[in-house]
């Protein structure tokens, strides 16, 4: 066996590894037990994944520079993207597992904390629980929490609300007037001149939530915003490490985005009929 043959059968077993690798995280997400599976676990299997990226290009490459034919070249680009397709599926999903798994859990930290202050209060002062919640909430110091912020950007949009719903908007211990000033602290720009004339108060807090999505709520924008951001990334000039995972972070963002309102993200038609 002549030394480029040998380098063939070693990357190309080398590239069978790195997909057997990547098959399997799909079957250990595909049986996840949700409730069961701690953030770091999730964060040291996303971080295993994306070495993967890194080996399969590397194995990739070789052969396509051991076998450089014109033949060759649609063999070479099917194996690439049907890794990349893989890969991004299961990066998104651990990603957005983690995010939706640390709201929650900072939206629960949030709340025990408020527990914790009212009932102090409660045993100190003899006052009844439900009173000491109510000394709690008028001594709620902003922030509490530490919230994404929005300028009104479209793509920016889904991440917020979905972060703003878990932490603050679904907490029942919050009233609806800290709610209206934890809103009016996480935006800025654009979306912070939409509410401006209004003032914390209860009432106030469903309107500004209710003229907001009326403005962002828009998929047919949020789409566009996304998509048009994917086409528009730079080009890599040469090979660099930080500038590809620089790249790829952004690319996951929009997709994971894309996917979170449900559109496809395996294939660039929109219309439903092409998914069935």
């Amino acid at each position: 066996m002549t030394d480029a043959a040998a380098n063939l059968e070693a990357f190309t077993a080398t590239r069978k590894q790195m997909k057997g690798s990547l098959t399997r995280f799909s079957t250990y997400l595909a049986a996840l037990s949700i409730p069961d599976v701690s953030i770091i676990e999730l964060r040291q299997r996303l971080r295993k994944v994306s070495e993967l990226w890194g080996s399969f290009n590397e194995a990739q490459s070789a052969i396509e520079e051991l076998e450089p034919e014109e033949a060759n070249e649609p063999i070479h680009l099917l194996e690439r993207d049907t890794f990349e397709s893989r890969y991004f599926a299961v990066t998104v999903e651990l990603e957005t597992l983690i995010e939706r798994k640390s709201a929650a859990e900072r939206a629960a930290q949030a709340s025990r904390q408020i527990n914790i202050t009212a009932n102090t209060s409660s045993y100190r002062e003899g006052t009844p629980t439900s009173q000491a919640n109510n000394i709690a909430n008028e001594h709620l110091k902003l922030p509490r929490v530490t919230l994404p912020t929005f300028s009104g950007k479209y793509e920016e949009w889904i991440p917020f609300i979905n972060m703003f719903i878990s932490m603050i908007h679904e907490n029942p211990m919050l009233p609806n007037v800290q709610k209206m000033q934890y809103l009016m602290s996480a935006l800025t720009h654009e979306a912070k001149d939409i509410i401006s004339s209004l003032e914390a108060s209860d009432e106030n807090y469903h309107e500004a939530w209710r003229m907001l999505k009326d403005r962002y709520n828009d998929d047919s924008l949020i789409i566009q915003k996304h998509v048009k951001a994917l086409f528009e990334q730079p080009m890599l000039t040469k090979e660099n490490y930080f500038e590809l995972r620089q790249l790829l972070d952004t690319v996951l963002k929009h997709i994971r985005a894309l996917k979170a309102i449900k559109r496809p993200t395996y294939q660039w038609d929109l219309n439903p009929s092409s998914n069935k």
